[in-house]
């Protein structure tokens, strides 16, 4: 009979993880239906001969890169690039090692300056290596010295819940880090513009 309740119960758990899991994927559906309907209708806005205020332009494409330290610009340009959608979600991810140029220049993304020197980016990936490695061991040092230390395992939780928040945070920062220089490199390398038109706010239109 204790069986039976077991089997019901995990029977219960499994449904209820499964429907957990619908609702996770239903709503991601969902949000990316919005996104489309939203991109879709915006695009469609500043193609059409109806003239747009600067503030309504500048706000949607903002939304379309769902970050509000995107300018008009960047996006606009990243429009034009191939397979758009990519390059957008890397430039708001690798955004910090970034420099978009203007239209009136060359109208492209390039490295900051500090980055621009490829022997340089190299000393920074090998240094978030380094710092991610370290602060990662240090994290989990505690159940990895457990024997050699003779910790018992209160001892051992109880050096974690010091050593694996503190050193766990630095661990994923600086791999975090690393991980977007290697997109910022990969999307100045990959940029290709395509056919379409930038449509961002002029100076006119803002005066």
């Amino acid at each position: 009979m204790e069986e039976i309740y077991k089997i019901i119960a995990a029977t219960v758990g499994i449904f209820g993880i499964g429907k957990i899991i619908i609702l996770i994927f239903s709503e991601r559906r969902k949000k990316l239906y919005d996104e489309y309907k939203f991109a879709k209708e915006f695009l469609n806005d500043i193609s059409s001969k109806v003239k747009m205020h600067s503030f309504a332009i500048e706000k949607g494409y903002k939304a379309l890169a769902g970050s509000s330290r995107i300018s008009a610009d960047e996006v606009a340009y990243i429009l034009t690039l191939k397979n758009p959608v990519d390059f957008l979600q890397d430039y708001v991810y690798s955004r910090i090692f970034l420099n978009h140029i203007s239209r009136d220049s060359s109208n492209k993304v390039t490295f900051k300056k500090k980055y621009e020197s490829e022997k340089t980016r190299k000393l920074f990936k090998i240094w978030y290596m380094a710092v991610y490695a370290i602060t990662a061991y240090i994290a989990i040092s505690p159940a990895v010295f457990a024997q050699a230390l003779k910790l018992n395992q209160q001892e051992v939780l109880l050096y974690l819940l010091f050593s694996f928040p503190i050193f766990g945070f630095y661990a994923v920062y600086f791999i975090n880090l690393l991980l977007k220089l290697k997109t910022a490199e990969d999307f100045v390398r990959n940029q290709k513009t395509s056919i379409e038109t930038i449509i961002v706010p002029t100076e006119d239109e803002n005066s």
